[in-house]
């Protein structure tokens, strides 16, 4: 089974410019701002701190804020259902969904980022941005010691996000590819709804 990460471009120029952090935070705010009403398919691999690829998926990401769907598809069945602060994970093959609630350590969730206004992201991370040729680099520094991540990288082409990157405390990275992007879609209630077969069972944590 996949396992449950939402942490859920190459770069082809030397050239960097650095900006203020204040103005780094400011970017990334608007492009949090911005990311709403999106529907996007994904790529994800992740490989062990020797690049040794220890998984791969595909599927799609639907965003209406303050929810989120996250559907693999390839190479096992599992949807992510995140509202507000209440996560769902439903993997028909074990016929289960874990629920949880993320008041407290919502900051732990990198896709919960996405959700956000990004007016709290500089209450939790140190933010620097890195503008290159065709692309910008945004770089989060967890600011809590105690991180379940080593930091998250964020890659902007035509004004969305098309590739997010984690490292978490282990050094292993997971990395994720957007692909056929789409804003301003319009998205039903029930997109973020799991509809579960009656003997599903249900595990709180």
């Amino acid at each position: 089974m996949v396992a449950v990460r939402f942490w859920f471009l190459i770069a082809t120029s030397l050239f960097v410019s650095h900006v203020t952090i204040a103005n780094d935070e400011q970017a990334l705010t608007a492009l949090f701002k911005d990311f709403d009403q999106v529907q996007t398919d994904f790529d994800q691999t992740i490989a062990d701190s020797y690049g040794r690829i220890l998984e791969t998926s595909s599927g799609f990401l639907t965003i209406s804020k303050p929810s989120a769907r996250w559907e693999v598809i390839q190479p096992y069945p599992q949807i992510i259902v995140l509202n507000d602060k209440d996560l769902q994970i439903y993997d028909p093959d074990l016929e289960q969904v874990t629920e949880r609630d993320l008041s407290d350590g919502w900051e732990e969730v990198p896709l919960a980022l996405l959700l956000g206004s990004g007016t709290e992201i500089g209450e939790h991370f140190h933010i620097s941005q890195e503008v290159h040729e065709g692309f910008d680099e945004f770089l989060l520094m967890p600011k809590a010691v105690d991180a379940l991540f080593e930091s998250i990288k964020i890659l902007v082409q035509e004004g969305h996000i098309s590739q997010l990157s984690i490292r978490d405390q282990g050094e292993q990275e997971t990395v994720i590819l957007f692909r056929n992007y789409s804003s301003d879609v319009v998205l039903e209630s029930e997109v973020f709804e799991l509809d579960l077969p009656p003997d599903t069972d249900v595990i709180r944590g």
